[in-house]
């Protein structure tokens, strides 16, 4: 995280990096220490890149951890999750109670970032992968998530398809147009919330939104009660403002033909796979007046911050 950010942002950092590398404690054991300084652990660059604000959250909160039913949690963190975090079981395999998608009051800076991938450039990469389904015809989303996450899609050749799922979404075209940086994306403006049937459309459009359109969002009371209860936003001065409930996240069904001039348009926002606090994230937070425990018992679902 920036030391330029707000200090009770740097503050949640501090106290979920400390945190996450207490579980990690004994990864290394074999190799005669406990941890290493790289993503597999908790990156470390040294003393000389140390900074007084840094220091100054590590300070203020020696010692306190982020628990759940006592214990501490696996506080797993991505640069940005561009309006709405991602549930662990649709990145890794295991349902985490602290690890829930739960939608942002708002993300500082612009994490929006784009794409492009052509049929011809699809076709060679599914050669060089060695998948055998022909020629590239189109990409099909084919599950969506509240709040816009593209949680499967499909690529459809001339004679069979190939299902990508969880972290394959962001990774499997990198060869031909880079890693996705997030699973958060339309394609040439196809996908984002669910729309039509019986899900819960306004709601998840709503509360995307907030991050999305810059929409001003506002708690009824304490902080706690936005995380799976209500959020009040101003839509527009001339409209009275909504109430939706941001604990309606779920996966929908979809099956949605992007292709289109024979090229896809990867539009999106965010950056990393999305679970648990999000650092720009945070930052949006602190500068709207939250401190860290707030911060973080946002970002981890029924934490209590312990020490």
């Amino acid at each position: 995280m920036p030391k330029s950010y707000d200090a009770e942002a740097l503050k949640a950092q501090a106290v979920a990096a400390r945190t996450y590398a207490m579980t990690k404690l004994g990864a290394h054991t074999g190799s005669g220490y406990q941890l290493c300084d790289t993503t597999a652990c908790q990156v470390y660059k040294g003393y000389s890149n140390e900074a007084d604000a840094t220091t100054a959250a590590v300070d203020a909160t020696a010692g306190e951890v982020a628990c759940y039913n006592g214990s501490p949690i696996e506080a797993v963190f991505s640069a940005s999750t561009g309006g709405y975090t991602e549930s662990s079981e649709n990145v890794w395999n295991t349902a985490v109670p602290y690890l829930r998608a739960v939608s942002e009051p708002g993300e500082y800076g612009d994490n929006s970032w784009t794409k492009t991938l052509t049929l011809d450039e699809l076709t060679a990469l599914l050669q060089a992968k060695g998948e055998n389904i022909g020629t590239a015809k189109d990409i099909v989303i084919t599950k969506l998530s509240t709040g816009g996450r593209v949680q499967a899609l499909q690529i459809v050749g001339t004679s069979g398809t190939k299902t990508l799922t969880k972290e394959a979404i962001r990774t499997y075209f990198s060869s031909a147009c880079g890693t996705l940086p997030s699973k958060m994306f339309t394609i040439n403006g196809k996908g984002g919330t669910v729309t039509g049937g019986t899900s819960t459309s306004a709601k998840g459009g709503l509360l995307s939104a907030v991050a999305r359109q810059g929409i001003v969002a506002k708690t009824e009371g304490a902080l706690s009660y936005l995380n799976g209860k209500k959020l009040s936003v101003d839509v527009d001065a001339a409209q009275p403002a909504q109430n939706t409930d941001s604990g309606a996240y779920a996966v929908y069904n979809v099956s949605i033909s992007t292709v289109a001039n024979g090229k896809f348009v990867f539009s999106g926002s965010g950056s990393g796979h999305g679970v648990g606090l999000s650092q720009k994230g945070a930052q949006g937070m602190a500068q709207m007046g939250y401190d860290y425990k707030e911060i973080l018992c946002h970002y981890y679902t029924g934490i209590t911050i312990e020490g």
